[in-house]
């Protein structure tokens, strides 16, 4: 990941993308995918950034209930 390249693979923009439009249609707030964000960034920090942002998306969704 670069300053100029936030997104090393097309996975890791489509995951942000995912979250931002779940956000933009109130499905979920930012806080929502924030809170789990730090938690993983916390809990695994040999892991890369996006696999732990990706991992909290799936908790916020997942506390929605969908299956």
């Amino acid at each position: 990941m670069t300053d100029d390249a936030p997104f090393d693979a097309p996975w890791q923009l489509r995951g942000f993308a995912l979250a931002r439009s779940l956000v933009e249609r109130g499905v979920l707030r930012w806080a929502d995918v924030r809170v789990p964000l730090a938690a993983e960034l916390q809990a695994h920090p040999e892991r890369p950034y996006w696999e732990s942002f990706v991992a909290a998306l799936e908790s916020a969704v997942g506390r929605l209930g969908f299956r």
